[in-house]
């Protein structure tokens, strides 16, 4: 859509894609009714999956089966052409290899509250009471339209102060409260969750720092990515990231 021109266009040409899943699958598709799923759309590809495989279309280069060998979990952050996919792991990014299953660490400097592509941990004060491990979360970051670039964070919250929260009945069956902290700034405080952009470029492992100030998290609920105020430009060339502080709202390229 061109919101300017108030105009808008097909994502991709359906009709074609029906034509090359019929051909490729030998099932009947009907242009007015994809069999399609997970449908994820970038600069160059449509990225789906359809009759139990994984496809990338192009109304240019056709449709070929997404070259996917392996299954990763549903927290990992995969890449748009299906090669990669990226995963926390010891407050660092790991980058995993699809086809091949090697796995590298983008980041090497990540410890416990000075980690990369997190949330601050008081986003959510009540997950954990129960006393049940808490499942990594999808890391906050972003491809680029290529997939040779993640766009992402680093959070520091070393100096926040912590906040208590009593577990009454813990599910291991003790009788004896026991008392969480986590790291969750107050009004008035001095101290609060910050983050910083960078930019990885996960060929040659090199990192490049935003030339901006730390940010203050304005705690809206959810990350900076999964809250969609980060994105690329469609050729890749452009980051464009929106803020708020102390109420005021700022995009920043």
């Amino acid at each position: 859509m061109d919101a300017k021109a108030a105009t808008n266009t097909a994502a991709f040409d359906h009709k074609k894609l029906a034509k090359a899943l019929a051909k490729q699958t030998g099932e009947s598709v009907l242009d007015t009714a994809l069999p399609i799923l997970d449908l994820e759309l970038s600069v160059l590809n449509a990225s789906s999956t359809a009759f139990g495989k994984s496809w990338q279309f192009n109304d240019d280069s056709g449709l070929t089966e997404s070259p996917i060998t392996s299954i990763v979990p549903a927290n990992w952050l995969v890449s748009p052409d299906g090669k990669k996919a990226v995963f926390i792991k010891d407050y660092n990014l790991w980058l995993h290899d699809t086809e091949s299953g090697n796995e590298t660490a983008l980041t090497t400097d990540g410890i416990c509250h000075y980690s990369y592509a997190t949330q601050p941990e008081g986003r959510d004060l009540v997950a954990g009471l129960e006393g049940v491990l808490e499942p990594a979360a999808m890391p906050e970051a972003l491809w680029s339209p290529d997939s040779s670039k993640l766009y992402t964070v680093q959070l520091d919250e070393r100096r926040v102060g912590t906040l208590p929260s009593m577990l009454y009945i813990p599910l291991d069956g003790s009788f004896r409260p026991r008392v969480i902290e986590r790291k969750y700034a107050l009004s008035g405080d001095t101290h609060i969750a910050a983050y910083r952009f960078l930019i990885l470029d996960v060929a040659i492992g090199f990192e490049i720092a935003a030339d901006y100030p730390l940010i203050e998290d304005s705690f809206l609920w959810c990350g900076v990515f999964s809250g969609n105020r980060a994105w690329w430009s469609g050729d890749g060339k452009k980051l464009t990231f929106w803020i708020c502080l102390a109420g005021k709202k700022r995009a920043c390229s």
